[in-house]
């Protein structure tokens, strides 16, 4: 026969050992929720330092442009930032969006009232038609031709269009920036997607100065060119549809 107290011994160790159990549970549940955190904010570093890097490598681009002395340096800060939050919403790869940048280097020296006699406009250089399909293409909308000059339009417009000439080049940066540059129904568009040749001197030029810029420009800081500042907390001020 079990005693009482035997049976209190019981009822004690069971209760000791689902304390226990209890115990051991929280502690690995807190060590889950620790390696979560853990890499939460490690890849929220990771991102940032990405960013910043990607930043600097815009402000080096200005410099490498010829537009160092052209942009005031408040405006290299908050131009490098919306075109680092512009590329992480619309381009998918490091090397994509080196080649948007220099797309816009060589298009309007990241001068946001650029207008070349032909019609395009603004830092992306975008004709009517071409400004209206990027910003179709990304999902804005209300927008009026005129407000091709508004920096963070036309930079999404411009972003979009030119991953709409990457999906369009099987993702071959150099094809996109012919295609950009001239449209995919160009002469010049057509040979190099079908041979890798290029004969118009305008496209000769275009990925020419495109490579220099790709040999002479990186992420680090460069001399003489500033910093780029911390890029959190930018407002985006595009009329993007909900």
């Amino acid at each position: 026969m079990i005693t009482t107290n035997r049976l209190g011994f019981i009822a004690l160790s069971i209760v000791s050992i689902a304390a226990l159990g209890f115990a051991i549970e929280t502690k690995r549940e807190a060590i889950n929720l620790k390696a979560t955190a853990e890499s939460q904010l490690k890849t929220i570093r990771d991102q940032e330092d990405a960013d910043l890097r990607l930043g600097q490598y815009t402000i080096n681009m200005i410099y490498k442009a010829g537009a160092g002395k052209k942009i005031s340096d408040g405006r290299k800060q908050v131009l490098a930032r919306a075109i680092v939050r512009v590329n992480n919403e619309i381009l998918d790869t490091l090397e994509q969006r080196h080649a948007w940048i220099g797309a816009i280097a060589i298009e309007s020296a990241f001068q946001k009232f650029a207008q070349s006699p032909t019609g395009p406009k603004g830092l992306g250089q975008m004709a009517r038609a071409s400004f209206h399909e990027g910003i179709a293409k990304c999902g804005i909308n209300k927008v009026e031709d005129d407000d091709v000059f508004e920096t963070d339009l036309n930079l999404y417009s411009s972003a979009c269009y030119f991953r709409a000439m990457l999906e369009a080049s099987d993702g071959d940066p150099i094809a996109a920036m012919v295609s950009y540059n001239q449209g995919l129904a160009s002469e010049d568009s057509k040979n190099y997607l079908k041979s890798g040749n290029l004969d118009g001197k305008e496209a000769l030029k275009y990925i020419a100065r495109a490579t220099f810029l790709k040999r002479n420009v990186t992420d680090k800081k460069m001399p003489g060119v500033p910093l780029i500042q911390d890029i959190k907390g930018i407002t985006v001020d595009a009329k993007k549809s909900k």
